[in-house]
């Protein structure tokens, strides 16, 4: 009931202060980007937490009574004084204290005097609460973002208004230069090798079902020869999986938690932004593009590959193969709980001809607008977002996840993709027709995505600076 209360004023702050929220986020009726923001998430399952708006914090000035250790990590060495006592107000779709960040959240409160608070939003209504909180003049001072499209960018104040310096090789140089308009970086995170979270693809394996289809580990494959670890191996062990269930109806080799994930694993995106140019450019017409959806629906139609998302077939075996991230990985997380509790969840990187790791959310983190504390948000991402502040042993359900999440981290800063940038019906078109039908599909969206791109760039200028 509370929920629902909160909603409600959520939406009834967002319908009397349109006015300041078009000022305050730069927001354009009607753009594609919109789409992005209330596309359906149809394949979020298991993997995502919804709660409801838990402001306990207090205000930038309130005193801390926590007792504060003499700073001796490097990272916090240069703190000002005047942030002991504050608050950082944190709003994310999930309570990151009750995620494997907790310990970290804990001691850089007790090592800064810091306190961090936490405000839970619904996943799939998230940038318009935020919106409501700008115009309401109650603004968190921290953000974690799902990528850089502009619905996510607008509410946005440059990052470095923090008044902190960015330029050291902790943080991840391409992913700034990806949230960089005009000359203005609005979002970051650590670099790869650095990072403590980042959302990264892998693949999940339902060991009761190898075993029963008495199909070799894939992770021992991955292990002994990276190179082995193909895609031709992996739709291999999918046409075997259905053979040694006898092509039984509702069997499928492997289903993707976002069902364009196969093909964005090949660096494919309906537009994207190039931040060499420094705008957002129209890819529809791209040969690879057309290709990789068309080999998609041609392992959807052999029942290789499920059509949509369905983790509770692959806890019942009855898929073998779950591309999804990171979630399931870690000890916290309830993700395939079941199947790690009775340990028969394996987990292996995505196979290692895809040009790019693919990221299964462009995770990073932002200043909105209106932030009281901007000052004390970078202070917390570099000892946060630092993996050395982690007992990875413990934020991983077992050794073997450990090394696979691992690995997926160990690239060089540009082998990462998200290309997430889309509009929900185009894939759905996609994803329920044929491989002959995609390239007139995709010609039917061009002036659509057209639209998209051209709204998007337009929504640049209108950032906060």
């Amino acid at each position: 009931m509370k929920k629902n209360f909160v909603r409600t004023i959520a939406l009834f702050l967002v319908a009397l202060s349109i006015v300041s929220v078009l000022s305050a986020c730069g927001k354009k009726e009607n753009s594609e980007d919109e789409v992005l923001e209330t596309k359906v998430v149809e394949e979020q399952g298991d993997d995502t937490e919804i709660g409801e708006v838990t402001d306990s914090g207090t205000d930038a000035n309130t005193t801390s009574s926590t007792k504060v250790e003499k700073i001796t990590d490097p990272s916090l060495a240069n703190i000002p004084s005047n942030l002991k006592g504050t608050t950082v107000k944190y709003f994310y779709w999930w309570d990151p204290k009750q995620q494997m960040e907790k310990e970290a959240i804990a001691a850089f409160e007790k090592k800064t005097g810091i306190k961090v608070v936490t405000e839970v939003g619904n996943y799939s209504t998230f940038t318009t609460e935020l919106a409501a909180k700008i115009a309401a003049g109650n603004s968190p001072d921290m953000v974690r973002l799902l990528s850089n499209a502009m619905y996510q960018v607008k509410c946005l104040q440059p990052i470095t208004n923090s008044g902190y310096d960015f330029s050291d090789s902790f943080w991840w140089k391409k992913l700034m230069k990806d949230y960089t308009y005009d000359g203005k970086c609005y979002a970051v995170n650590a670099s790869p090798k650095n990072a403590a979270i980042l959302d990264t693809y892998m693949i999940y394996y339902n060991k009761r079902a190898l075993k029963e289809a008495e199909l070799e580990d894939p992770y021992q494959i991955w292990k002994k020869d990276h190179s082995k670890w193909t895609w031709e191996k992996l739709w291999s062990m999918c046409e075997e999986f259905n053979a040694a269930n006898n092509n039984k109806s509702g069997y499928y080799g492997i289903s993707f938690q976002y069902n364009n994930a196969y093909v964005r694993m090949f660096g494919c995106a309906n537009y994207d932004y190039d931040s060499t140019q420094g705008k957002w450019v129209n890819y529809l017409n791209s040969p690879e593009l057309e290709k990789r959806w068309k080999e998609l629906l041609t392992y959807n139609s052999k029942k290789l590959s499920a059509v949509n998302h369905d983790a509770q077939s692959f806890q019942r075996a009855k898929i073998l193969f779950d591309g999804a991230g990171p979630f399931a990985a870690r000890t916290r997380d309830q993700t395939h709980k079941s199947l790690k509790d009775r340990g028969e969840l394996g987990v292996v990187p995505i196979p290692t001809d895809s040009p790019y790791q693919l990221l299964y959310e462009y995770t990073a983190f932002g200043i909105p607008q209106g932030a009281k504390n901007a000052a004390a948000v970078p202070y917390y991402l570099r000892y946060v977002l630092d993996k050395k502040n982690y007992d990875l042993d413990k934020v991983y359900f077992d050794a073997q996840a450990k090394d696979v999440v691992e690995y997926t981290l160990s690239f060089a800063d540009d082998k990462y993709f998200f290309g997430e940038n889309e509009i929900y019906d185009l894939r759905q078109g996609l994803v329920n027709g044929t491989p002959d039908q995609v390239k007139s599909t995709l010609a039917s969206y061009y002036g659509r995505i057209q639209d998209a791109v051209d709204s998007s760039n337009d929504q640049i200028k209108y950032l906060s600076k």
